[in-house]
């Protein structure tokens, strides 16, 4: 193995992100009391996933853990729970979740914003997502992410739902994290450099030969 061997090798064994925390405060519902650190409407719940075991048990093994938050709650649409983050302007951030709906096959949609500004008014960034209810809980869960940058020291993460119909079906929500998008770690940049420059040397070396 020759020296351009070893330097890639070297490079490609240090890890390129720097690691970061979470800042949502049990974003997987998993507290004794699931709802804790999340402020939610009515229209919404957090509860175990075995609550709906009439509808869809023995159909898969969820993969969410125990609980999970639900929207639909009382077959009422249009509940939203959120969360307000410590941020800082001009920072980005990475927000990661999964969702679902569960039970009937119908329709379900929710809005996922990150606000900021007087009483939360001003959206940073937006999604909106889709779902079918499915009573098999193997499948129920997929991840989306998005990015946001912080404008201030407090940023709203918001979940709503938008779905026109939620009889016999809820929306499922779960696994939810915001991370500081990463970024390379100093000592990563002059790993580099120092590979780089001993690529360089290398190649130069051979053309002279």
């Amino acid at each position: 193995m020759n020296l351009r061997t070893l330097t890639l090798a070297g490079l490609l064994s240090v890890p390129l992100l720097a690691s970061a925390a979470n800042l949502v405060t049990n974003g997987d519902f998993e507290n004794s009391v699931p709802g804790t650190a999340w402020s939610s409407t009515d229209t919404t719940g957090f509860a175990p996933i075995s609550a709906y075991g009439p509808c869809c048990a023995p159909y898969g093994t969820y993969t969410g853990g125990n609980n999970a938050a639900f929207f639909g709650w009382g077959d009422s649409p249009g509940g939203s729970i959120w969360q307000d983050l410590a941020t800082v302007a001009g920072q980005d951030y990475t927000v990661s979740f999964e969702y679902g709906a569960i039970a009937a096959p119908t329709l379900q949609s929710m809005q996922v914003s990150a606000l900021s500004g007087a009483s939360f008014s001003s959206v940073l960034s937006a999604i909106n997502l889709k779902a079918t209810g499915t009573s098999d809980l193997s499948t129920l869960l997929k991840g989306y992410s998005f990015s946001f940058t912080a404008d201030s020291a407090t940023t709203r993460l918001q979940f709503s739902d938008t779905s026109a119909n939620t009889f016999s079906v809820d929306g499922v929500l779960d696994n939810v994290s915001v991370i500081t998008t990463p970024v390379p770690e100093p000592e990563t940049y002059a790993l580099m450099l120092v590979g780089l420059g001993a690529m360089t040397f290398v190649a130069r070396r051979r053309k002279a030969d």
